[in-house]
């Protein structure tokens, strides 16, 4: 296992979810949905950044797009 998930954010009823451990910091999700994930260098993974009005196809392609599979948005409940 790689380890616990460290940024996440409510998603309704998902959260998003990115694995420090598996992140290459690309930054394909920041270049897809902007409003939503952001890449920071100085931890060395993307980090998610939402407020809840953001387009939740953006964010789906997102999450399609990551090279590695780090992003995961995870059901609540």
């Amino acid at each position: 296992m790689a380890g616990k998930p460290k940024a996440k954010k409510d998603l309704g009823k998902f959260y998003l979810v990115v694995v420090p451990q598996e992140c290459i910091t690309c930054g394909t999700c920041a270049a897809i949905c902007p409003e939503v994930f952001f890449v920071d260098k100085s931890r060395g993974y993307a980090r998610v950044s939402y407020s809840g009005e953001e387009p939740p196809e953006k964010i789906r392609e997102a999450l399609g797009q990551c090279p590695v599979g780090c992003i995961h948005a995870v059901e609540v409940g």
